[in-house]
């Protein structure tokens, strides 16, 4: 994001709970590091940091975005493989569907787009 960005619908400039961060903005003990065994080095350089985080929060630890970290990234970060994916989506089934972090309202498929068919039914229809 730009600097001065608010981001979607505000999120940047709150202190929150994501699901998830990227490693290029994440910092952890060590210790903790080594309990939940690090990057998954079976997805080169994608979606590891988000398998990393999911193995952290099954641990029970909290992934804290704070808006007062600025970075600044020289390189483009590439995109993620077909394989690596296909194998997060494999992984994490649940999570890619229920994240918390994540309005249900909203597709998987298409970014911030509305979900149709919708994702979540309607309570009172039973």
């Amino acid at each position: 994001m730009e600097r001065g960005s608010t981001g979607y619908v505000g999120q940047a400039v709150l202190i929150r709970n994501p699901s998830a961060v990227s490693a290029a903005c994440l910092t952890t003990r060590r210790a903790v590091w080594e309990e939940c065994g690090g990057f998954d080095q079976g997805y080169g350089r994608d979606l590891w940091d988000i398998d990393y985080c999911l193995r952290l929060r099954e641990k029970g630890y909290r992934i804290v975005y704070t808006p007062y970290a600025e970075l600044v990234r020289l390189e483009d970060s590439p995109e993620e493989s077909t394989e690596d994916r296909e194998r997060f989506r494999l992984k994490w089934p649940e999570w890619i569907e229920w994240d918390p972090a994540y309005n249900p309202n909203l597709s998987l498929e298409e970014g911030y787009a509305l979900a149709w068919p919708p994702r979540v039914g309607r309570p009172w229809r039973g």
